[in-house]
């Protein structure tokens, strides 16, 4: 499957990754509190390699949690 990181112009500001499928369905995955690490990004991957257009958005736009502690510090900076 196709992996592109990148920023469709007009619809949002969050950067993501946006990888083509095989299917007409598509998703849109919202990591958890870690961050799009690498364990996020093998879960969109997955549902990548069935066949699903992923959208996988950056919410802590590169920022990547060490714990629980980090994870809700950068969740507190995302506007409301």
């Amino acid at each position: 499957m196709t992996r592109t990181v990148c920023r469709p112009r007009g619809m949002t500001d969050w950067p993501m990754e946006l990888r083509k499928g095989t299917t007409k369905i598509g998703v849109i995955f919202i990591h958890d509190i870690t961050g799009l690490d690498p364990v996020n990004l093998a879960f969109a991957e997955k549902l990548n390699q069935e066949g699903f257009w992923v959208a996988a958005v950056d919410l802590f736009r590169g920022h990547k949690a060490k714990d629980l502690a980090e994870g809700m510090a950068l969740r507190q900076k995302l506007t409301p």
